[in-house]
Parts: structure tokens; C-alpha cells; sequence
């Protein structure tokens, strides 16, 4: 096929950080994929970024389907029972390998396994954050294969079936959850005194009015 090329580890490297610009500056529509044109204008990073490469804009949509597929797989592997992530290798590591074989039962897929250095992951987790979609969509789409088990893009992706975290680590939620209310918590706090602030200050100001008033009645007075 001629859709089909070996990427080097430099030309990966260049189109993540590619995307990366790309996203930093608005690159992705409101339902979060790219905006059209954006595939063009990867290939013309591309061949400012790496000399003498040869590339089309379907070997750049496969690659990014491809990326995007393996980021998912590891992101819900993630968010499974028995599997997290290991900083230090650069990987999803897992409890057991029994817990592995029953989750590629209902999971089949060859783009991520458990165990596997994936360096990337991070960077792409900037790139697919609200995109990635969930491994049974990833595996349902993997019906045409490249040389590295690239997938075409398919146009039967559901959007409801997506992830919505930006967070590298789906565990980390829980703790963002506690602090967003607690932080919510201490917000309501303030606002409540700085009411009742508010409403003294304005007490004691009607009450100085009154008397400045009452003093300015009796000058007139003694007048």
C-alpha cells in the first residue's frame, strides 16, 4: 500500500511535538478533533522539521489514528481495577498477569500492552486529552492494518464513547475532585463573611450619618 511507512523515532518525535503546537494554539475544533487542514500542516512541519523526509498527508492521519489509539489503550488500562502507572519506567505496569489475560479477553488490541515502555504517553496525553476513546471502540476500530498495526481513520467514531481527562493518570481525579470542592468550600466561606462585613460597615455608616445629622441639628439650633 502506499499509505504505508516506517516511521523512525525521530519522526515521531517531531510529529507529537508538532501537535503539540498545534493544540497549544487552538488547533482542535469544538468536538475536539482537528480543524481541517490540520494534516496538511503537519506534513509541511514535518519537512521543515526533519530533512529528505518523504511523507503524504495519509501517512500523517495513520500515524495520529495510530497515536491516538495506542494513548487510549494505555489511558483505560489505567482506569481499570489492578493496573497503574510506573513514573520510573514509563509504562502501565499490573498486578498479575491473570488480571492482564482477562482484560485482553474483553479487550483484544495490539497497539499497547501492560508492561511496555511508553515514553510518549505524557506528551500525547497533551495532545488526545478529551479524544481518547474507550479500548473496546479502539479495538472495534482496528480494521485496516499498516506495517506498525496502523489503523485508517474510521468515521464511525462515537463521540460518547470518548474519555474526557486530560490527566495523564485517571486516579489522579478523585484527589482534583476533593480539592476543587474543598476549594469551592472555602470560597462560599469568604463570600459569606465578607456579606456580613459588608453588612456591619454599612450599619455603622447609616449609624455615623445619623449623628453627623443629629450634631449638625443641634448647631443649627444653638445658632
Amino acid at each position: 500500500m502506499a499509505d504505508r511507512r516506517q516511521w523512525t523515532q525521530e519522526e515521531e518525535d517531531a510529529l507529537i511535538t508538532i501537535l503539540q503546537d498545534i493544540v497549544v494554539i487552538s488547533g482542535r475544533g469544538d468536538n475536539g478533533s482537528f480543524r481541517p487542514g490540520t494534516y496538511d500542516q503537519v506534513v509541511l512541519k514535518l519537512r521543515e522539521k526533519v530533512v529528505g523526509i518523504n511523507i503524504t498527508t495519509k501517512h500523517v492521519q495513520n500515524k495520529i489514528k495510530l497515536l491516538k489509539d495506542k494513548f487510549s489503550v494505555a489511558y483505560d488500562l489505567q482506569n481499570t481495577s489492578g493496573f497503574g502507572w510506573d513514573d520510573v519506567r514509563k509504562c502501565v505496569v499490573v498486578d498479575s498477569p491473570e488480571i492482564l489475560e482477562e482484560y485482553l479477553k474483553k479487550h483484544p488490541n495490539k497497539n499497547y500492552v501492560a508492561n511496555k515502555p511508553f515514553p510518549a504517553y505524557e506528551r500525547l496525553a497533551n495532545v488526545f486529552g478529551g479524544m481518547a476513546e474507550s479500548a473496546a471502540d479502539v479495538t472495534q476500530n482496528q480494521n485496516i492494518d499498516n506495517e506498525e498495526g496502523e489503523s485508517l481513520p474510521s468515521s464511525n467514531s462515537n463521540p460518547q464513547n470518548t474519555a474526557t481527562s486530560s490527566n495523564p493518570n485517571p486516579k489522579d481525579s478523585s484527589q482534583n475532585k476533593k480539592r476543587k470542592a474543598a476549594s469551592e468550600e472555602v470560597t462560599d466561606i469568604i463570600g459569606k463573611g465578607l456579606a456580613v462585613v459588608s453588612e456591619e460597615i454599612q450599619k455603622m455608616t447609616r449609624a455615623i450619618t445619623s449623628s453627623t445629622n443629629d450634631l449638625a441639628g443641634l448647631k443649627t439650633i444653638h445658632e
